[in-house]
């Protein structure tokens, strides 16, 4: 997905767009 490493900027908004759904995911999961 990603050419080249784009230092903290990069896994910065990986994380910003990956923390939501894995939190998403777990209290699902985790209610059901």
């Amino acid at each position: 997905l990603i050419e080249g490493h784009g230092g903290m900027m990069d896994r910065t908004d990986s994380l910003v767009f990956a923390a939501p759904v894995f939190f998403h995911l777990v209290r699902y999961f985790w209610t059901v």
